[in-house]
């Protein structure tokens, strides 16, 4: 096996890391990247010691996997739908 991705959405990632997600409604901004802002009560759970860095990475990793299979879905969807276009065109088949 070369690779193994994930098969989920963020849904299921919130289940899995509730602990986390927890803290992220903690957090002084909306749009809290959870590295160096003040505020950020994924940090101060880091520096705590009550969320390991493991932890915190393992959820990062799986994050950036959903999202780049949701960009790799979409680009595939959009992939399909033009060369559907195409050949409806070519037919003759007029775009709804």
């Amino acid at each position: 096996m070369v690779e193994l991705q994930l098969w989920a959405d963020e849904d299921i990632l919130s289940e899995s890391f509730q602990d986390i997600y927890s803290l992220t409604d903690q957090c002084r901004y909306r749009d809290c990247a959870h590295e160096k802002e003040d505020g950020c009560a994924i940090k101060t759970a880091l520096e705590d010691g009550k969320l390991t860095i493991e932890r915190f990475n393992s959820y990062k990793s799986q994050l950036n996997e959903l999202k780049t299979l949701k960009d790799t879905r979409k680009c595939y969807d959009n992939s399909r739908k033009n060369k559907l276009n195409k050949i409806n065109k070519k037919r003759g088949y007029v775009e709804c």
